[in-house]
């Protein structure tokens, strides 16, 4: 099959769109804007490798003219290694349906904007190359909203709405860190945290607390009208996920349908917020990293056989925890009530 006019979405132009993608039209993306970035486009072996955190033994007296005891060994482990998978997402759009939708637009004027590259100037090809986009967001959702699964400390009980004390115990377990190896381990570095629950969770999390006894318990939420910022991610509103604070800490609702769940329970969590590369000097280190192995490609192609322009968007990634400490798991039932 012959295929005329193929282009590329220029970076400038797909930046703009990507932004778009992330627009009230389309779902929430939560959990992704608090886990660290990385780009290996263009090295070697195509693989990502974020060192452990590892610290030792605090330090003891100096006893004059005696030896020190056995050495501490400094071992960082086994890497955590992220290998970014191959993406794709397909959308066809007929010459017809752009004419039909788009009045005004002729047939040579859709052939024209589709040889010069730029989507912007046809409507609905831009629509597209947004809709590709969000797939690939959606799909990097999922596998962030997973990583719930994978922290070692839990907090909630299954079948069970979302109490007070297991927010409280999250919250505990969190700040108090890996509580049977204090000596190496300790407190997590990183207490700049977030809650994400989906709006299921944050319903009856507010039930608890209207309806609850106890002096304060209420006190524990509060719902500022300002935005927040979270590392190095962009402004989260309420109408964007941003439900409130517990104890302080952000609660953000994910997309309920991206969300991991079984039969009965649905899985959020407490994870610590990370930005910019794991590990590289001026970041902060997360629970989790989104690792590109290259940018987002879009490309459109009007084939002339079937007469249909095709929209392909590629994008290598890879989602995956690499700090156990920074996060604990919040099982809750999947009904508000």
């Amino acid at each position: 099959m012959g295929t005329t006019n193929v282009a590329s979405v220029s970076s400038h132009i797909l930046t703009e769109l990507m932004g778009n993608a992330l627009a009230p039209l389309f779902r929430r993306y939560m959990a992704l804007r608090l886990l660290n970035r990385s780009n290996i486009d263009g090295d070697g072996g195509l693989k990502r490798k974020i060192p452990t955190q590892e610290a030792i033994a605090a330090a003891y007296a100096d006893v004059e003219g005696v030896e020190p005891g056995t050495p501490a060994e400094l071992t960082y482990g086994t890497a955590i290694e992220l290998t970014p998978s191959a993406m794709v997402q397909f959308v066809r759009l007929t010459m017809k349906a752009i004419r039909r939708i788009m009045p005004g637009a002729t047939r040579e004027s859709v052939i024209a904007a589709v040889a010069s590259g730029n989507p912007e100037s046809l409507a609905l090809i831009a629509h597209a190359v947004q809709l590709s986009l969000d797939a690939h967001f959606r799909a990097a959702e999922v596998e962030a909203l997973s990583m719930a699964n994978d922290f070692t400390r839990t907090s909630g009980t299954t079948n069970t709405v979302l109490s007070a004390a297991a927010m409280l115990d999250a919250v505990t377990k969190y700040r108090a860190g890996t509580v049977t190896a204090l000596a190496t381990s300790g407190a997590p570095t990183n207490m700049n945290s977030a809650f994400v629950l989906d709006d299921i969770g944050v319903g009856q999390l507010i039930n608890v607390l209207q309806t609850g006894s106890g002096t304060g318990l209420a006190a524990l939420w509060s719902n500022p009208s300002i935005d927040v910022k979270l590392g190095d991610a962009s402004v989260i509103s309420q109408e964007d996920g941003l439900r409130g604070y517990w104890m302080g800490i952000p609660v953000l609702a994910c997309d309920s349908a991206l969300q991991a769940q079984d039969a009965t329970d649905r899985f959020g969590m407490l994870i610590g917020i990370g930005t910019n590369e794991t590990a590289e000097p001026g970041s902060v280190r997360g629970a989790g990293e989104f690792c590109e192995g290259h940018t987002p490609s879009v490309e459109f192609a009007r084939h002339i056989e079937n007469d249909v322009i095709n929209v392909v968007s590629r994008w290598e990634w890879a989602v995956a925890k690499h700090t156990d400490l920074h996060g604990v798991e919040m099982q809750y039932k999947k009904t508000l009530t």
